[in-house]
């Protein structure tokens, strides 16, 4: 297996050492760094990770129409209980946002996968 870029190494790392605290990245940030660069995945891994990504795609599309024809028709759902409202609309563009993220690391794996090959 070839090394991995040092300079995607260094860019994966930097991004995932952003969601971390502040205090726990400047006690064990540096490690954390070292231990990204030197992960290396294998194409099979890659190839699992990128059909996980693409099926967790499609069940959150499915989820997402679902809650979108539900907040469009307006209606009242079964037995006069429940009537969309912002929060339900808030919540579709919430749900909005993680399929573009998910759909872009999903893409981004697919990516890594085709260049390990």
């Amino acid at each position: 297996m070839t090394p991995p870029d040092a300079d995607t190494a260094e860019r994966r790392a930097s991004r995932l050492l952003r969601w971390y605290p502040r205090a726990w990245r400047s006690r064990c940030g540096e490690e954390f760094a070292e231990l990204v660069r030197r992960t290396e995945l294998s194409p099979r891994v890659l190839d699992f990770e990128t059909r996980l990504g693409t099926a967790a795609c499609a069940a959150m599309a499915v989820f997402l129409g679902g809650c979108c024809a539900w907040i469009l028709d307006g209606g009242p759902g079964p037995a006069n209980l429940f009537h969309a409202r912002a929060i339900d609309a808030a919540a579709a563009v919430v749900m909005t946002i993680a399929f573009a993220a998910a759909w872009r690391a999903a893409r981004m794996a697919r990516l890594a996968a085709a260049r390990a090959r």
